[in-house]
């Protein structure tokens, strides 16, 4: 703990940060912080939902409304887990760069028509084939 956390205030502040209702429900949390370990166990000897939920409950664990979790809410939860490490941070577009054509190819706005002007798009009915 750095010496800012040691204010017996500030503890109990951040201490009713972790235990309200967040963003994330405790099991969640619970889950990112030993995302690692819990991968490598899920690798080495599988989900084993039915076991880990009964152990996550006995731990104390609960889901986002208090309760200790389901099947489908540890299995959800554990996606939400894996999902969020491969979310990248969204960055500022570049510059533009045109596009890659064929050698022969003109944008056409390069192409004029006989009088100089840039080529009209051609619109008309469509006709039907066959």
């Amino acid at each position: 703990m750095s010496e800012k956390t040691t204010d017996p205030r500030l503890r109990q502040v951040l201490e009713a940060g972790r235990q309200g209702r967040g963003r994330h429900s405790p099991l969640f949390l619970w889950m990112r912080e030993h995302q690692a370990a819990l991968r490598a166990d899920f690798d080495l000897n599988g989900a084993r939902w039915v076991e880990r939920v009964r152990a996550m409950a006995e731990a104390g664990l609960t889901d986002h409304l208090g309760k200790p979790p389901t099947i489908r809410t540890a299995q959800q939860t554990w996606y939400r887990v894996c999902r969020g490490k491969r979310v990248r941070p969204v960055q500022p577009p570049g510059p533009i760069t045109p596009a890659l054509t064929s050698p022969g190819v003109q944008p056409a706005a390069e192409n004029p028509d006989q009088d100089g002007e840039p080529a009209r798009p051609r619109f008309g009915p469509a006709k039907m084939r066959g």
